[in-house]
């Protein structure tokens, strides 16, 4: 009887970790305050699962809507001391290692584009322009983000429509061994949506554990 709990117990463990290995990237969105009026905040947060994170790699290609863009805003988080006068400029759209102001940002290296558009972008030259986002950035020199972190700010009109990914790497690791994360973009909401073999895994899992206790 001790070994058949120690056997469920050990499979509950493997499938919690292994869909909880899916949840590194997870998104945080609300209507942007106090504005641009008529859009959506979109916050991106990897938190590592080992180690400490390296280089970030992000598309977005939306067919209908536009990502938002402060006058005064650029590709890092903005300067926070700029908000008094020009307070939109906090929901600009822009990619870090952790801070959502310059000075609570740890340190960012915006390397160019992320290669990961495959052509599909329409503006595939454009690192950020007012449909489309392919960028590829990482921290800068002696700079250790090791905790949850938010790595993009994206502010997108309500109307918004379209489709992102996201390769998050960490520190030591080839990108190639980094599954990536895809997601769907709905009324300037983006979601991430669970690779397949994270989705097969989880109902392998159910399907053993149910099979499991029909048998007892």
């Amino acid at each position: 009887m001790q070994t058949i709990k120690a056997i469920v117990v050990v499979m509950l463990v493997l499938c919690v970790a292994s869909v909880s290995s899916a949840t590194s990237v997870s998104i945080s969105s609300g209507a942007a305050a106090p504005g641009p009026d008529g859009n959506t905040v979109n916050d991106i947060v990897v938190t590592p699962l080992s180690g400490q994170l390296g280089g970030q790699q992000l598309v977005v290609n939306l067919s209908a809507g536009s990502i938002y863009q402060d006058t005064f805003g650029g590709d890092t988080p903005p300067n926070g001391a700029l908000a008094a006068a020009f307070p939109n400029i906090v929901n600009d759209t822009f990619v870090g290692m952790g801070g959502l102001v310059a000075a609570d940002n740890p340190g960012t290296l915006v390397v160019g584009n992320s290669g990961l558009a495959e052509g599909t972008a329409a503006d595939a030259a454009a690192v950020f322009s007012g449909s489309n986002i392919d960028v590829t950035w990482a921290p800068g020199g002696g700079v250790v983000v090791s905790s949850a972190a938010t790595v993009a700010r994206v502010t997108l009109s309500n109307d918004a429509a379209g489709s992102w990914r996201l390769v998050s790497t960490e520190s030591g690791e080839a990108d190639l061994t980094i599954p990536y994360s895809d997601g769907l973009i709905n009324g300037g909401v983006m979601s991430v949506v669970p690779e397949p073999a994270s989705i097969a895994l989880s109902l392998m899992c159910l399907v053993g554990l149910v099979g499991f206790a029909r048998r007892r």
